[in-house]
């Protein structure tokens, strides 16, 4: 034993356990990681968001309300990606509520999300159109400030 502890230069107990910890197993490093993960995850949505964000600037850029309400294809488009905005914030903010102060009408976002998969034959184009137009910008700024600051943390 004292040849142990002199080539480890350690007190060594070959008796107990506890003093041979696999980290790996250590509930520290189990909850530092489910944390870690977690952040990724909320990056992750926050990504979708601001994709899908970003897709509907493309998607719009140069139309009107007429050419919207004329082309099923754009429609549909646009649709999608609110579709896309509200499921991704419905998860973000399951994994951490407190996002909720931070996004303006979070809960109306989500509620228009559920009104274009399940009341897709009651949804207006001028109220689609009318979201694009009034909340996007908004909702724009609010995810990019999001995003900004967890990559500084």
């Amino acid at each position: 034993m004292e040849d142990l502890q002199k080539l480890f230069q350690v007190p060594v107990d070959l008796v107990e356990l506890a003093p041979i910890r696999n980290p790996f197993s250590d509930k520290r490093l189990q909850k530092l990681k489910k944390s870690f993960m977690k952040q990724l995850e909320i990056q992750k949505y926050l990504f979708d968001i601001n994709e899908a964000c970003e897709l509907l600037v493309r998607f719009t850029t140069g139309k009107t309300f007429s050419d919207y309400a004329a082309d099923p294809m754009l429609r549909s488009a646009v649709e999608r990606q609110f579709e896309i905005i509200g499921e991704a914030l419905a998860q973000l903010l399951r994994l951490d509520p407190s996002l909720r102060s931070r996004i303006s009408d979070a809960g109306r976002i989500i509620a228009f999300r559920n009104r274009l998969i399940h009341g897709y034959s009651s949804v207006a184009d001028d109220v689609v159109w009318g979201i694009l137009e009034a909340n996007l910008p908004s909702l724009r700024e609010e995810v990019a400030a999001l995003m900004k600051e967890l990559n500084k943390g």
